[in-house]
């Protein structure tokens, strides 16, 4: 497994994430990476419109290739955004955070996000595996006239959107974004490879050792999210929850306290209410 030495570089391409779901059907191995100095229809989430300006952003997708169980696949995003905010200080020397369940997030503005995707593909004697594209973009460097549809800088936020912020901005340098990509991606090799190591990266790990393993990992993650804590809204298709932050799982949810109760959330999208 090595995610250094299988860089896919394109100048342009619809999305990183598709264009790594169509070489893993043609059977790329695990640690394959693509990378785009542009975007045309970059994918947040709930297939929402990622935009960033050429060369104005560090896009790439990963390959993972694990032999884990569907359910237990959501630890591989969070050992992405670790790796990312770990990167962050190495690189650039800057604490960022983390907005439930995927954002990178400095000072309430959006550094970052990413986007997995679980395909299923056959192995030996026709058994199913599971194959995992984790996509992420971090904001590098903007031109000024370069502006997000329907943001609203002077008001900060646009509906459920915060207002974004580049690496640039925070440090006032100009971003070395191959250093950027190359630490990030030995940090994706040191946790992911650290974790097939333990007993959590087998595929037979019971129940007791899987929580056990990944109880560390998740405490990490809560120690950087902002969202615990703080007073939230949760925008669900058909209703609005409001309340605080108040954990998040070993599976990776969000625990809401509201009204008393204390509600988990697989899906929403979270807006951090500001103080007034």
């Amino acid at each position: 497994m090595d995610f250094l030495n299988k860089v896919i570089r394109l100048e342009s391409v619809d999305s990183t994430n598709r264009f790594l779901v169509d070489l893993v059907r043609q059977g790329a191995e695990e640690g394959t990476v693509c990378v785009s100095e542009y975007q045309s229809e970059g994918r947040g989430r709930n297939s929402r419109h990622w935009e960033s300006p050429h060369s104005g952003g560090l896009l790439c997708s990963v390959l993972f290739r694990p032999p884990l169980d569907l359910s237990r696949i959501y630890i591989l995003p969070i050992l992405t955004l670790l790796s990312i905010l770990d990167s962050m200080r190495q690189e650039v020397q800057i604490k960022a955070a983390l907005k439930w369940p995927n954002d990178v997030v400095y000072e309430g503005r959006k550094l970052g996000g990413m986007l997995s995707e679980i395909i299923e593909t056959s192995g030996d004697q026709g058994a199913k595996r599971v194959a995992l594209v984790v996509g992420f973009g971090i904001n590098c460097a903007w031109p000024e006239e370069f502006s997000i549809s329907g943001i609203d800088k002077s008001q900060g936020t646009a509906g459920n959107a915060i207002l974004p912020i580049t690496l640039a901005e925070i440090t006032g340098k100009k971003i070395d974004k191959d250093s950027l990509l190359n630490q990030i991606l030995s940090n994706i090799q040191d946790r992911y490879g650290s974790f097939q190591e333990s007993v959590a990266g087998r595929e037979n790990c019971g129940l007791p050792e899987w929580e056990a393993a990944v109880a560390p990992i998740m405490a990490e993650y809560r120690l950087h999210c902002e969202t615990i804590g703080k007073e939230v809204l949760v925008q669900f298709h058909d209703r609005v929850l409001s309340g605080y932050g108040e954990d998040v799982t070993l599976e990776g949810r969000l625990v809401v306290s509201s009204g008393g109760e204390s509600v988990i959330v697989d899906v929403g999208d979270i807006i951090h209410l500001r103080p007034i």
